[in-house]
């Protein structure tokens, strides 16, 4: 098949199907992130916590010792599930340290997870174009290397996802290898 001046294997497809699995984890991951809110701002003992009644309380007054007394929270209500805050903010505060930190590490391994989409896909597809097969089974290790990373850094935090890490650091060196070569092919080099 040719795209353009760039003609590809039937082989190919396999390469796509490993992009996708990289991004659709990048999904994965936010659900991860969704369960941990869920557990800790969402929680019915959270909710019914004298602190936190107290702070819906203030919340919905005009007397506001937050952080900008000059600001205006009227017409805002109080979401649930602790919305906007990322855990870090004032209604994060409320958490336990131990709800707090499950959280944090279930935003990281998605934060990660975002943070390495975009060289993933990229490097999946450029080395593809020439090298196929091992450009998809790299692709493959990224996804399982991912799906790793994001189970050891929720369950154990950061030492959690070293086996992850290194799966997803090797294949990456394997991609940029082959999307040099697949540069260098593609000009005829």
């Amino acid at each position: 098949m040719a795209i353009g001046a760039i003609n590809v294997e039937s082989e190919f497809g396999i390469v796509l199907i490993a992009a996708a699995l990289i991004a659709f984890e990048v999904v994965v991951e936010g659900i991860f992130v969704s369960v941990a809110r869920s557990a800790t701002f969402g929680s019915a003992a959270f909710q019914e916590r004298d602190d936190v009644q107290a702070f819906k309380k203030l919340h919905d007054s005009d007397e506001r010792p937050l952080h900008d007394k000059s600001a205006s929270l009227k017409g805002v209500k109080w979401e649930k599930g602790g919305y906007p805050d990322m855990g870090n903010g004032p209604v994060g505060r409320l958490l336990s340290y131990a709800d707090w930190h499950r959280l944090a590490r279930a935003q990281r391994a998605h934060y990660n997870a975002v943070e390495g989409v975009a060289t993933a896909v990229t490097l999946t597809i450029i080395a593809g174009l020439a090298l196929p097969i091992p450009a998809a089974a790299c692709g493959f290790a990224i996804f399982l290397g991912r799906i790793m990373y994001g189970c050891g850094y929720r369950g154990a935090g950061p030492s959690g996802r070293l086996v992850g890490v290194l799966f997803i650091d090797l294949a990456l060196l394997g991609q940029l290898g082959m999307s040099i070569y697949s540069g260098l092919k593609v000009a005829g080099i």
